[in-house]
């Protein structure tokens, strides 16, 4: 009767060891079956396409071109870009583009940070290389300078742009393009914009610069732009 009870009680320890790797066995693999918080921003960039997400990459089927263009996210930034509230700007780079194109092709988007849904249009900028820096106005909210350069047969030209995020459409408070900055070199910093001179060194079938600083413009929380007012050297 002894051996009995033994064999019963060993069953019964069988059974709920088998019901608890079951369970944790299902949880584990339901957590592995929730997308991540990434994943569910990167689907919102093309609703009118069908996308596929690996990892940090999003993969969109342009049916009516016959191709598929690859992304892949670049960075993601919290803080306040809209509605003075917790979002969160998501910067998606394109893979594998044309130089006509610009190599360095960004789309980016606002989201709410606690239901991770787009709040704002999708914005483009596209250049051979660029760089984002971020400014603070005076009541807390972000503004976005993006510089960027293009080559072209060895002359390689300059824009900037600051980028306020809005619900309807993006606005672009200050923009200087190539013709504004012919001549010069343009750096963004956390205190403003750095203004080079280039001096030409090489020849002109394969020019070389040398760059002189020139001027720099502060940023100015205030009035939310760069101030007329420069430090020269």
């Amino acid at each position: 009767m002894k051996h009995m009870n033994r064999i019963f009680m060993m069953l019964i320890a069988l059974l709920l060891l088998s019901a608890i790797f079951t369970y944790y066995g299902l949880e584990t693999n339901a957590l592995k079956a929730e997308p991540k918080p990434y994943e569910k921003l990167l689907t919102q960039f093309f609703q009118d396409y069908t996308t596929k997400t690996e990892g940090k990459k999003l993969y969109v089927d342009h049916k009516d071109m016959n191709m598929t263009r690859k992304f892949e996210l670049e960075a993601i930034h919290y803080g306040k870009f809209i509605d003075h509230e917790d979002e969160i700007l998501v910067l998606l780079k394109e893979l594998d583009v044309p130089h006509a194109a610009g190599f360095y092709s960004i789309y980016m988007g606002v989201f709410d940070g606690k239901t991770l849904l787009l709040k704002s249009p999708i914005q483009d900028v596209h250049a051979d290389e660029g760089r984002f820096v971020f400014y603070e106005g005076s009541h807390g909210k972000q503004y976005m300078m993006f510089t960027g350069s293009v080559t072209y047969q060895g002359w390689t030209t300059y824009t900037s742009m600051l980028f306020e995020a809005r619900t309807k459409a993006w606005h672009v408070s200050y923009q200087q393009d190539e013709q504004d900055w012919a001549g010069h070199r343009v750096e963004a910093t956390s205190r403003g914009l750095l203004v080079f001179k280039n001096v030409l060194v090489g020849e002109d079938s394969s020019p070389e610069y040398d760059y002189t600083f020139q001027k720099e413009l502060l940023w100015n929380p205030n009035t939310k732009t760069f101030d007329n007012k420069s430090i020269d050297p």
